[in-house]
């Protein structure tokens, strides 16, 4: 799992050298949100489950 988001990280680093710097950050707060939304929906699915 941490593999996986370290794969993702160097990508977006490569992906992101290429794009101006106000744009980067537009694109941080995007990534940085979907990331944090299905982190939490992990969360939830997993307590789900414990629960039954």
């Amino acid at each position: 799992m941490l593999g996986l988001v370290q794969v993702v990280c160097a990508l977006s680093m490569m992906f992101l050298s290429d794009i101006p710097v106000s744009r980067r950050k537009t694109i941080a707060k995007i990534l940085g949100g979907s990331v944090a939304v299905i982190a939490f929906s992990c969360l939830y699915l997993a307590d789900v489950v414990k629960h039954r």
